[in-house]
């Protein structure tokens, strides 16, 4: 096998293990989902739609806000410990072909402000859920709905796929800070290295602007001209929402 043929096999199987985390992020975040709507379900059904108490509803509404609250705080937990296995592999996609000690990094901070900002978007989102959720039932109870369809909505909110996606997308933009940061550090070793856009067929819709620029090659410290924007790497912070969300 060529070096040539090498480098890519390396660079194949890192990225295959990258991609390895989303699966496992939305099942993780979805499970957590799983729990809190059932919990939540399980507060509900035990009330009465005809002949509701306002205290019940006060007591159903801290019930609520503490199981949200429960799901930010474990599944925060969750995605930071895989944004630092995607900061790990990030390092290795640059070091490992080139054949030296992981010595490129994410800095420290860089990675705990990534998590952090991952988990202030849980934790946002959880709030708003309990929010929509409290609102609903309220409305739902005032209005003597029936219980299978207060139960529906319930399901309905906390079902929702914004969270997994968020956990996905935070993971994988730290993978990609993690490269950069690392080819950044090589170029002092490697000053001729350049860093090609590799479209990967991962997302649910395909964004042909990312297929147009699949084999662009740039040097280290060039931005790469995606559908107008000027991205470092994929998922670049800068990016809009449609260039950078997984």
């Amino acid at each position: 096998m060529t070096d040539q043929a090498k480098f890519a096999a390396k660079v194949a199987e890192l990225i295959k293990q990258s991609r390895a985390l989303t699966p496992a992020a939305r099942k993780t975040v979805m499970e957590l989902l799983d729990e809190a709507r059932t919990r939540i379900a399980g507060q509900v059904a035990t009330l009465n739609p005809q002949g509701f108490q306002a205290a019940q509803l006060k007591q159903l509404r801290f019930s609520i806000d503490q199981a949200m609250g429960k799901f930010a705080t474990d599944a925060s937990h969750q995605v930071n410990l895989l944004q630092a296995q995607a900061a790990r592999i990030g390092t290795q996609l640059v070091s490992e072909p080139l054949g030296e000690l992981a010595l490129g990094h994410i800095a420290t901070d860089r990675l705990v402000i990534a998590q952090g900002y991952a988990a202030d978007l849980i934790t946002n989102l959880s709030k708003k859920s309990a929010a929509d959720l409290n609102g609903v039932i309220q409305r739902a109870f005032l209005g003597g709905q029936q219980m299978s369809d207060i139960l529906s909505q319930v399901s309905s909110i906390v079902g929702g796929d914004r969270a997994p996606v968020v956990a996905t997308t935070e993971i994988l933009r730290v993978q990609s800070i993690a490269t950069q940061a690392t080819l950044e550090e090589a170029t002092q070793r490697h000053p001729d290295l350049k860093k090609q856009w590799q479209h990967v067929a991962a997302a649910r819709v395909p964004r042909v602007s990312h297929i147009i620029a699949d084999g662009l090659i740039r040097a280290v410290d060039e931005a790469f001209d995606v559908d107008g924007e000027l991205l470092m790497f994929p998922r670049d912070p800068n990016g809009s929402a449609y260039n950078s969300v997984y």
